[in-house]
């Protein structure tokens, strides 16, 4: 099925409503933003059809990520990068897969990011983690992409570091700055640190550090 995708000119690329807290905390931020300039309909974020995004703004368009990628030449003027696993390295570096180059979704990116940016379309990295990125390849196809961004935001040191570009800057998560939208009885008259964890291969050996964390800033009140 084609979509309609006229008037679509902003894409924001994630991988979001589909079950990430963290990710879809920063769709949900990056889209109010958008908000204050642009309307809802003008925007596609890469999300399931039928996801919750869809729920909190109406409006907004649900693509695939294939689907996005495959028709970055189409319509959006503007691309916004967001949230972790898009700056990674799923497969193993091979000469097959060009060290890694083929196997990162930044190859498909910059190969059709090239091809439009002659007809002015900006490019943004917002809050990204960048790795792990084992291969030459990869590496260098991400440096290539965020070299010719208008902005690349990331969330540490690191990766500010391998992106090693004047236009990068190190920010805290945005995800703090829906505080208006967190009201909770409990908690207002007090201080209070709330942890989400995502079940992923390390999470037994993650919960004993956040619970020594969770102790120690008790105990610091």
């Amino acid at each position: 099925m084609k979509l309609d995708t006229r008037n679509r000119d902003i894409i924001i690329i994630g991988y979001y409503g589909q079950g990430n807290f963290g990710d879809d905390l920063l769709a949900l931020y990056i889209i109010r933003l958008l908000k204050k300039a642009v309307s809802e309909n003008r925007i596609m974020v890469t999300a399931p059809e039928g996801n919750y995004l869809e729920k909190w703004f109406p409006e907004i368009m649900s693509v695939s990520l294939p689907y996005a990628l495959h028709h970055l030449t189409d319509s959006p003027k503007s691309v916004v990068f967001g949230g972790g696993g898009l700056f990674f390295q799923f497969e193993k570096p091979s000469l097959m897969n060009l060290f890694g180059a083929r196997g990162n979704l930044m190859w498909h990116c910059l190969r059709h990011a090239r091809i439009e940016l002659k007809n002015n379309l900006r490019l943004y990295a917002f809050c990204i983690g960048i790795g792990p990125l084992n291969g030459y390849g990869a590496k260098f196809i991400t440096r290539k992409l965020c070299s010719i961004t208008d902005h690349v935001s990331v969330r540490d040191e690191s990766s500010a570091k391998f992106i090693n570009a004047v236009n990068c800057e190190i920010v805290t998560d945005p995800v703090l700055g829906l505080s208006d939208l967190i009201v909770c009885d409990n908690f207002s008259h007090g201080k209070a640190v709330g942890f989400i964890i995502r079940c992923w291969y390390s999470s037994d050996k993650l919960i004993v550090k956040l619970k020594q964390v969770a102790e120690k800033l008790r105990q610091e009140g």
